[in-house]
């Protein structure tokens, strides 16, 4: 009900403005029910022995050359002298 008593004014607003108006915008909300996961999918394959004992060593391996890595540097904040504070990036949505 507010949306159309607020729909109706703006119209009564606009009527008292001389601005050429054309076109239609329309909005809408809604909802979804009854939403339920999907059932899970299918493992990959099974591996053999002589796969997993592989996959172990590169595990190990990646871990250990990993450990021996070079600590990074702290990440500092982005900072512009000219935008107020403001980021402007892409939006996920």
């Amino acid at each position: 009900m507010c949306e159309l008593v607020i729909w109706v004014l703006a119209g009564a607003a606009r009527r008292g403005t001389h601005e050429e108006v054309s076109g239609v915008y329309l909005g809408g909300y809604g909802w979804v029910e009854n939403l339920v996961p999907a059932q899970p999918k299918a493992t990959g394959p099974t591996l053999t022995a002589d796969e997993q004992r592989v996959i172990g060593e590169l595990d190990a391996a990646l871990t250990a050359e990993a450990a021996n890595a070079p600590a990074l540097p702290p990440v500092q904040p982005l900072t512009l002298d000219n935008n107020g504070g403001f980021l402007h990036v892409p939006s996920a949505a």
